[in-house]
């Protein structure tokens, strides 16, 4: 996002949404309308008013990293209802123009990844993942490739399949969690991208 003039227009209309409840979890666009005819969705789909790539074009339309935008949708589906309303608003209040996501994207990725370690029992695989955070110890673009892919037999060989699933791609929620853990999980990652954007 470039230009001041165009974010204080989204900003008004994502209040304008969020004052007349049209924020829905999970479903990009609903069949449910407004009281001004717009329908019902999600934080993008309702915004771009399409079922088609809402995230996509979203990102396009505002030029706001994709990698942002399917992060602040996935955060926004998992939050308990009330915060999740004014997540969307808040999310873009937040973003300084000309933003780079570089900045944030590597101490993002290694602090979710320190979190999840915290709860791996495993020596090994606990030591495996705190290895592979240490990837994101430079800005995101600048990120070895070649070291990445070194570390990723590693990775392979010292852990089970579930963990690298839970854990390196990180899949956000551990299936034993409970509901209310899982937005308090939610709740932590807004705050933490949060964080890092001040």
């Amino acid at each position: 996002m470039k230009i001041q003039k165009e974010k204080d227009k989204l900003l008004a209309e994502l209040k304008s949404y969020q004052e007349m409840d049209a924020f829905i979890k999970g479903i990009p666009l609903s069949s449910e309308k407004t009281k001004n005819g717009k329908f019902k969705g999600d934080f993008h789909g309702c915004i771009m008013q399409t079922y088609d790539d809402p995230v996509e074009k979203f990102a396009k339309k505002y030029d706001i990293d994709l990698w942002y935008c399917y992060l602040t949708k996935r955060i926004f589906r998992g939050m308990p209802n009330e915060e999740s309303k004014k997540f969307p608003y808040e999310s873009i209040e937040i973003l300084p123009l000309n933003f780079d996501f570089n900045k944030i994207k590597s101490p993002f990725h290694k602090e979710v990844l320190i979190k999840k370690s915290e709860f791996i029992k495993n020596a090994e695989i606990k030591k495996t993942i705190t290895d592979a955070a240490q990837l994101f110890d430079v800005p995101f673009n600048e990120i070895d490739k070649e070291a990445a892919q070194e570390a990723w037999p590693a990775v392979i060989e010292s852990a089970p399949l579930f963990a690298i699933k839970s854990a390196i791609v990180i899949s956000w929620t551990p299936t034993e969690w409970s509901s209310v853990a899982d937005e308090n999980h939610h709740m932590w990652l807004r705050d933490l991208l949060f964080r890092l954007i001040k």
